[in-house]
């Protein structure tokens, strides 16, 4: 009898122990994990992927979400290194055509078609992610360059709101012979001056031409004379007086608590900052028209793009982190925080006014509108920076800077 019920006992135990093994394992199938690196060192762009991830998480408890950050690394060697902790890259569209060149991208065109990504955004999303034909990344959110005035402080001085791009250039101008210097709020990677000569650049320049040429050759980027034509313009612009190295100085969001507040009269900044002016007495500048060609000018940074590895492990996670980001709640979440993002719908219910001129930039760009410094090799780019330096310092090479920057990114 006691023999049987021992017998008994191991029998209910070893069922016991064989349930709570079922049940662990059954846990671990539920854990899903998704790995996101993240390859980006503007503040501007990571702040708006963690509102992201965090509203992921909260939709997807069952996903864990492991994020690596890159932390100097170079992502080249680390796509061999580490695939498995790679499911979506975030970085730069310089990367991100560097990466599909070398053949371990994925082109993310079903993906665009599912999520309507071009229906859903405005046109310079889908250019952003867009190489060769294919397409390789999803912008995280873009930024437009806007200028803001205080209506008081103009009225002070006795100078009427500027209603286009000439009419704030005079202001500039006008507040620069006073000795006042104007604030520039850009993203971490860009200065002051590659970030505004993007204003004359992208209406001078044939951005897909560029694009075609990625890389390419000496003679194929001499054949851009455009790029000259767009040095000369700023050479000229420097020796009227119109633009100078004293006439701008690093902002930030301070800057524009002082502009709410009027104690300085002009502002440009990047439209991450919209949320940060709420006063009635600022209003933005519609500078959208080209100072010397009267085209229009609607410049668009994106400095993050998700991106998906060939043969990653997790593609279904993948997949859903996708289509949550693009949907209009994810994208509303990013706009109840105050930024202006690449979706239609989720920028209806925006009420800030300094968004609205966002908004109608956005609304204008086009596939000229990608930064044409993204459209650069690093060496071209860095090459650019120097030249443009050297140009509003008064120390340029006229007319020659362009063959200039070539024949040192492609010297034998």
């Amino acid at each position: 009898m006691k023999f049987k019920k021992a017998i008994a006992l191991l029998l209910i135990t070893t069922a016991c122990l064989n349930l709570t093994s079922c049940n662990s394992n059954k846990d671990k199938e539920k854990q899903k994990e998704l790995n996101i690196y993240v390859d980006v060192k503007d503040k501007h762009s990571t702040n708006i992927l963690k509102i992201i991830v965090e509203q992921f998480e909260e939709k997807n408890p069952k996903i864990k979400v492991n994020l690596t950050n890159a932390l100097g690394s170079n992502i080249s060697e680390d796509i061999n290194k580490k695939p498995d902790k790679m499911d979506i890259i975030f970085t730069s569209r310089n990367n991100m055509i560097e990466l599909a060149r070398k053949g371990v991208l994925s082109d993310l065109s079903l993906q665009y078609d599912k999520e309507k990504i071009n229906e859903k955004n405005y046109t310079v999303i889908s250019c952003y992610g867009r190489f060769n034909d294919k397409s390789y990344g999803i912008p995280l959110i873009p930024y437009t360059i806007e200028a803001a005035c205080n209506t008081n402080e103009l009225s002070k001085l006795k100078i009427p709101v500027p209603k286009n791009a000439n009419e704030l250039s005079s202001l500039i101008h006008a507040i620069n012979s006073k000795g006042v210097r104007i604030p520039v709020i850009l993203t971490d990677e860009l200065d002051i001056y590659e970030g505004l000569s993007s204003i004359v650049i992208n209406n001078m320049v044939n951005e897909s031409k560029l694009e075609s040429i990625y890389d390419s050759s000496s003679n194929a980027y001499k054949s851009v004379t455009e790029m000259q034509q767009a040095f000369d313009t700023l050479d000229s612009l420097v020796s009227k007086s119109v633009i100078n190295k004293n006439l701008f100085e690093i902002g930030n969001e301070s800057t524009l608590s002082k502009l709410s507040r009027g104690d300085i009269p002009l502002a440009i900044f990047i439209s991450y900052y919209d949320y940060a002016i709420e006063s009635k007495d600022v209003e933005a500048i519609d500078y959208h028209y080209n100072l010397t060609t009267g085209k229009e000018s609607i410049p668009v940074i994106v400095n993050a793009l998700a991106c998906m590895p060939v043969n990653i492990k997790n593609g279904q996670e993948a997949n859903d982190f996708i289509k949550f980001m693009e949907s209009d709640d994810a994208q509303k979440a990013v706009l109840k925080k105050g930024f202006i993002t690449g979706n239609k719908k989720a920028n209806e219910a925006n009420k800030n006014v300094i968004g609205k001129s966002t908004i109608k930039h956005l609304q204008l760009s086009n596939e000229n509108s990608v930064i044409y410094l993204d459209n650069l090799p690093k060496s071209i780019r860095q090459g650019v920076s120097s030249q443009i330096n050297n140009i509003i310092s008064g120390s340029s090479e006229k007319g020659r800077e362009w063959n200039t920057i070539v024949d040192q990114a492609y010297k034998e």
